[in-house]
Parts: structure tokens; sequence; C-alpha cells
């Protein structure tokens, strides 16, 4: 299962959706969807990666980078693309609405970087909110209207960000 509307596998649509954005070329083409493409197992790695730290997220402050490790694999398709060093740039100079200087590429640890609060408002947030939203009808309706508790499972519900 894949955990639905509220699955952790949408941290990792929210995820490709910024890096598709970071790696959009000047004419607006999606390179990352050029490297699914071309090296699926290199995306496959890189959302590996991405797991690691899903599990391990918390609210370390708005202004604290939590990175990626890009693998080698996908790095080598990016330098292919673009160059890794007008990739850096990029990343550098992107903004997501209004934040800017939110992300960050280090060439040496192969690290790809976003401050907490791009994780918690585009990544963790809008899941969040949804599990709000739909435990707050369940006490309506008649066969759920009785209870003490409700254990949530799976995937990011164990991570230390969701169960704050």
């Amino acid at each position: 299962p894949s955990g639905g509307p509220w699955g952790d596998t949408n941290i990792d649509k929210a995820f490709i959706e910024i890096l598709s954005k970071v790696l959009s070329d000047v004419s607006g083409n999606d390179l990352y969807i050029e490297i699914w493409k071309k090296n699926p197992i290199a995306c496959m790695d890189l959302l590996k990666n991405l797991r690691k730290n899903k599990m391990e997220f918390d609210d370390i402050g708005d202004n604290k980078f939590i990175g990626i490790k890009f693998p080698s694999n996908f790095e080598s398709e990016i330098d292919q693309l673009m160059t890794i060093d007008n990739f850096h740039d990029k990343v550098f100079n992107f903004k997501i609405d209004e934040y800017s200087e939110c992300f960050e590429y280090d060439q040496e640890d192969s690290m790809f970087s976003m401050k907490c609060i791009v994780w918690k408002k585009y990544l963790y947030d809008p899941l969040i909110d949804k599990v709000i939203q739909h435990l707050k009808t369940l006490p309506t309706k008649d066969v759920l209207s009785d209870f003490d508790y409700m254990y949530l499972v799976g995937g990011y519900t164990m991570t230390p960000y969701y169960q704050k």
C-alpha cells in the first residue's frame, strides 16, 4: 500500500516537483524527466537517499539546511545535461514562491540541500494538514463516534516532525 492521498510517496512527488523546477532548462524542459528516461536507476537511487532523510526529518529551525546526497550516477547525468557548475549556479539562484536562498548544492559532497522551511511547507505540512482534516471528520461518522485513541501507522508517521 502507498498510504493513498496521505502516504509518504507524496513527499517523493513534491521533492521531484521542486527538483524538476531546479533542473528545468531555459526552454522550460524538465531535465529530471530526461534523466528518468535515460537512467531510471539513477533516479531511484536518489529517491532511496531521500527516503533516509524523510524518516529522520524534524524541525531543526527554518533556516537550517537539510541535505540529500546525490548518487554519483545521478550527478553524472546532470553533468552531461547541464554541467555540475551550471547546476550549482541554478540551485543557488533558485527561488520557490517567496523563498529565496533556500537551496544549496555542495559539489564536493554531492549534497543537494533545502532549508527546513522548504521541507515543512512543501513536503510535509500539506500532507499532515490533509491527515488532520480527515481525522476531524471521523468522529462524525456513527461507527467511529465513540473512541478514545487512534493510531496512525506507517511511513512518515514515524518521523519526529510528524509525531509532534
